[in-house]
């Protein structure tokens, strides 16, 4: 009798586990969804050139470079992700501020006038490289037409580790 009800005890347990499980995935699914959805609603603005009175600043694994010159991340071929850092200036504070690189939706941030933010790259955007980062403020945030602050940097991608150097 008692190895029967330790046997129903195990058979629940391993079904309850089973069926969250699913509903994990399931929400995450979701979620994905949703993201995917939203990025492609936020297209980066065509014929757009800098304007605004922000700058931006880049910082990689390898530091923060002087002006004038491209920082480079080094990336390890064994990872699938990296982070560079942004660090920018003269925001409205008003106004959401979209993240690109490579043209290619990342985030959008609520901001302040001095704000630093880290910007996850993974897949096609770890390749070797020059690549740019590009942010935007719309002044209209729901028609997104007109731009009021539009910044970008470049950074390049090198294969390696930061002993490397």
């Amino acid at each position: 009798m008692n190895k029967y009800l330790v046997g129903i005890g195990i058979a629940c347990l391993l079904l309850s586990t089973g069926c969250s499980s699913s509903k994990e995935n399931m929400v995450k699914q979701e979620i994905n969804k949703q993201e995917d959805r939203e990025r492609k609603e936020i297209t980066f603005p065509k014929g757009v050139k800098e304007t605004g009175e922000a700058s931006m600043q880049l910082i990689t694994n390898s530091g923060k470079k002087e002006e004038n010159q491209i920082p480079i991340l080094k990336v390890d071929p064994k990872f699938n992700l990296a982070q560079i850092q942004l660090e920018l200036k003269g925001l409205n504070e008003n106004e959401t501020a979209y993240i690109y690189v490579d043209k290619q939706f990342i985030t959008k941030e609520e901001v302040t006038k001095a704000f630093s933010t880290f910007v996850n790259l993974e897949g096609e955007l770890l390749k070797t490289g020059e690549h740019t980062v590009s942010i935007v403020q719309f002044k209209d945030e729901k028609s997104r037409k007109e731009i009021q602050n539009y910044k970008e940097a470049k950074f390049k991608i090198e294969q390696g580790t930061v002993e490397d150097k």
